[in-house]
């Protein structure tokens, strides 16, 4: 149902596309195991972390897991954890949405960011929660096992497969289009756009609409969150 909308929550997608939970974006596309978010971020043990690589994996720090429910709503699996206040929303498919409760406002760190209401220093080096760019930043996330290299320079899919760029500027003029025109006013589709071009541009990966069908269905939901619906999938689209 349209009109609920999920204030904090932070979205992986695709081929490195990251919305923090202040709403930074940016783009990362590492191949190691990274932290999503966590609330070891100082002192003491934490209570939970969500890492991920080619696959997720929700974890409690204490190694004593607390009661967790999984169902499925539609075409997502949902892993609720209500002890921890801590929700992960996955379309079975490339994208990943995390949802927290108020209680870790503050209080979480990675590659979702610190949940402060302050998107300008959401790419923090692990440890020092000094503020720094994209690759420096993501890399400190890493996780020590396995070992993996740092990504030491980041080509955007589109300069990397530039004969799908004139493509995938076409399809994403969807977002653009009449079709979401009632949301436009509501969601700002431009950093939907930018998104949308990264994942399509990435057309040898995952199917060629892949992609491109992740990207669209967030700037949907989002709309559907502002309690706007809009039906734009065919089966010629996605």
């Amino acid at each position: 149902m349209c009109g609920q909308a999920v204030p904090w929550k932070c979205e992986v997608y695709g081929n490195g596309t990251y919305q923090t939970f202040d709403s930074k974006w940016y783009h990362f596309d590492g191949h190691c195991q990274y932290s999503l978010v966590q609330d070891n971020c100082g002192s003491g043990s934490g209570t939970f972390s969500v890492t991920a690589e080619s696959v997720l994996a929700d974890r409690d720090d204490n190694d004593t897991a607390p009661q967790y429910t999984v169902h499925t709503i539609g075409l997502h699996t949902v892993i609720s954890v209500p002890s921890l206040d801590v929700s992960l929303i996955w379309d079975k498919h490339t994208r990943l949405s995390i949802i927290l409760g108020e209680r870790w406002k503050n209080k979480v760190c990675g590659l979702c960011g610190n949940y402060n209401n302050n998107e300008k220093d959401d790419l923090q080096i692990q440890g020092s929660m000094e503020k720094a760019g994209v690759l420096p930043a993501a890399n400190s996330w890493k996780m020590p096992t396995p070992s993996c290299s740092d990504v030491v320079e980041e080509q955007f899919p589109c300069e990397r497969f530039s004969y799908c760029s004139n493509w995938a500027e076409r399809r994403c003029m969807i977002l653009s289009s009449d079709i979401f025109k009632d949301c436009h006013t509501k969601v700002d589709y431009t950093p939907y756009f930018r998104a949308c071009l990264k994942e399509t541009c990435a057309c040898n990966w995952g199917g060629p609409f892949l992609g491109f069908c992740t990207a669209v269905a967030a700037y949907a939901e989002a709309c559907c969150e502002e309690g706007v619906s809009v039906k734009w999938g065919t089966p010629e689209r996605c």
